[in-house]
């Protein structure tokens, strides 16, 4: 049941729009847009920095890079017209754009990758080959609950998502219970992270009581599946300010500095060690 990981086609010239907090000045904002403009030159669209962000120049990882590639993987998405359900949009490309950023992950910082949200297993089948290959482990959770019975979570997708992991059990951990229960709160908080996926589709307190267990032990790049949710945004939204000090928390918790960065044509947001 091995798969390969999926190439991304040609690009289909969708202009996204980045949003990446907090703001820089305009002198910054119009530098990183012209190199932007310089290396895509040819575009007919200008891709659009609403905010900005610093580029780490002493640092081996620059966020202006990962802003500038993060962008050029959005523009593969295809557009969808306005009958398109909202979660459909930007996720077509997704697991190869994850495969992507875990790679590049891998390079830069220490640490295993985190999946919360197993399904079926088919990200995390994407994420081990990029774990196998750096050789680190891939953490992953889900409940897999009995109701809504229609899904048939705990009957048909879980035993699929336990055999198309089972190649890869020498990199893949998988623990089945809730995200936020005290133990399981715990056992993210047992290692260190390169990259994490965070795919459990909750509402807003879940998302920052989840992240407020994650952050803490993330080293470089946090996808957050599902931006379509406006209550999930504001989670994450928060979390990244309370981390930077420019907001104070209800549920305070040590963490390191997170930058903020979202593609409107993308499915998941992106939190980014600053």
């Amino acid at each position: 049941m091995s798969a390969e990981i999926p190439e991304i086609p040609e690009p289909m010239r969708v202009p996204p729009t980045v949003e990446v907090h907090p703001a820089l000045t305009p002198e910054q904002r119009d530098a990183i847009r012209g190199r932007f403009a310089v290396e895509h030159a040819g575009a007919q669209h200008a891709h659009t920095l609403h905010s900005a962000f610093d580029f780490f120049a002493d640092q081996p990882f620059s966020l202006g890079g990962f802003v500038q590639r993060l962008v050029a993987l959005a523009s593969l998405e295809p557009a969808m017209g306005p009958d398109a359900p909202v979660g459909d949009r930007g996720g077509v490309h997704q697991r190869a754009r994850l495969a992507v950023m875990a790679e590049w992950a891998c390079q830069t910082w220490p640490g295993d990758l985190l999946e919360t949200g197993t399904y079926g297993g088919e990200t995390t089948e994407v994420l081990a080959q990029i774990a196998r290959r750096y050789g680190r482990k891939v953490r992953t959770i889900d409940c897999w609950p009995a109701a809504p019975a229609a899904y048939e979570l705990d009957t048909v997708v879980k035993p699929a998502a336990y055999a198309r992991l089972a190649p890869y059990a020498d990199v893949v951990e998988i623990r089945e219970a809730d995200v936020l229960t005290p133990e399981s709160r715990a056992w993210i908080r047992e290692r260190q992270y390169c990259l994490v996926l965070a795919d459990t589709m909750k509402g807003h307190e879940h998302v920052r009581h989840e992240l407020g267990s994650i952050l803490p032990v993330a080293q470089g790049l946090v996808a957050v599946d599902d931006s379509y949710v406006s209550s999930l945004m504001r989670a994450v939204e928060e979390r990244a300010l309370e981390s930077l000090g420019m907001a104070a928390a209800s549920d305070p918790v040590a963490m390191g500095r997170f930058i903020h960065v979202h593609v409107s044509t993308l499915r998941e947001t992106w939190l980014v060690r600053a």
